[in-house]
């Protein structure tokens, strides 16, 4: 996908709802990836994230998502922020939690980097091959263009900052490719 392509999904989609089991399971529900990352699945956790000082993802049971591949395309997101870690692409949000600077940290920083991580999640899902529920990640995007912005009173992201993203996330998959930090099996 294009960052035109992305753009004017952005740009045109109507405002919906968030849309649950639309996803297809891959390869009848078995693994047929591999990260070759520092993860930890944890039954407990109640969300899954990037934990920037400790340079690990924390993951849900896959057995929480309603297809394999919602569950890869939450590990994409959380691997493209994983890729920030100053030992790699060294990323400025992602920079500054580890060094835990995070009150010098803008919205506009934070937005950038949840625009990149779900860009490159898209990407990655399009190299695999995954189904995976486009509209709602057009929906994301658009609420960390848009609606957290204005909650607090500014603008939002314009199309500069937002194809500044989308270069990020392609760099971060390159990364992601390029390392063999994902391989099928």
């Amino acid at each position: 996908m294009t960052f035109q392509e992305l753009h004017k999904l952005i740009l045109t989609q109507e405002k919906g709802k968030w849309v649950n089991g639309t996803s297809k399971k891959g390869n009848n529900g078995k693994h047929f990836l591999k990260f070759n990352v520092n993860y930890v699945n944890r039954k407990r956790n109640k969300y899954s994230y990037y934990h920037p000082r400790k340079d690990k993802i924390f993951t849900i049971s896959r057995f929480a998502y309603n297809s394999l591949n919602s569950y890869y395309k939450m590990f994409f997101h959380e691997l493209v922020h994983y890729t920030g870690h100053p030992s790699r692409l060294n990323r400025g949000f992602i920079t500054k939690s580890c060094e835990g600077k995070m009150a010098n940290v803008s919205l506009i920083e934070k937005a950038e980097e949840e625009l990149t991580a779900e860009i490159g999640a898209i990407l990655l899902c399009e190299h695999f091959n995954l189904k995976h529920n486009l509209a709602n990640s057009i929906l994301y995007l658009r609420s960390w263009k848009t609606d957290n912005f204005q909650r607090h009173g500014l603008k939002g992201l314009n199309a500069k900052r937002l194809e500044g993203a989308y270069n990020q996330a392609v760099v971060a998959v390159k990364y992601i490719l390029d390392n063999n930090m994902i391989e099928r099996v």
